[in-house]
């Protein structure tokens, strides 16, 4: 009988710890997977900035560009234009924050910064 309880306790802990485990690795691939978007969206943006400037230095906010491979996660784009503390004086500079959001068991989310100069 004693054996018996023991052996339960014991298969309890270690179904549980599995259990925090698979949970744990479920976040660190949504926030891993969330980066990656990030990362392809700030890309896109250094591209614009390069390549369009005219349409870039517009700082309108996007919302959800097409980039497949990310289905069930949504992003945001918004822009702050920053004159004060701009490096080279009378250059226009903008800050970008990205917002990546996804839904699991409750609504979970990352954001990035990153500060273009013109």
């Amino acid at each position: 009988m004693v054996a018996i309880g023991v052996i339960a306790l014991v298969l309890g802990g270690v179904v549980t710890l599995l259990v925090q485990v698979m949970g744990a690795r479920n976040k660190s691939f949504d926030r891993k997977k969330a980066t990656r978007l990030a990362s392809v969206v700030m890309e896109s943006l250094v591209e614009e900035e390069k390549n369009s400037p005219s349409s870039f230095w517009a700082l309108s906010e996007r919302n959800n560009w097409s980039h497949g491979g990310f289905e069930g996660y949504v992003y945001s784009v918004g822009f702050t234009e920053v004159v004060v503390g701009c490096s080279k004086g009378s250059k226009a500079c903008a800050q970008v924050v990205l917002a990546v959001g996804w839904s699991g068991s409750s609504e979970q989310g990352v954001t990035f910064t990153r500060f273009f100069a013109k």
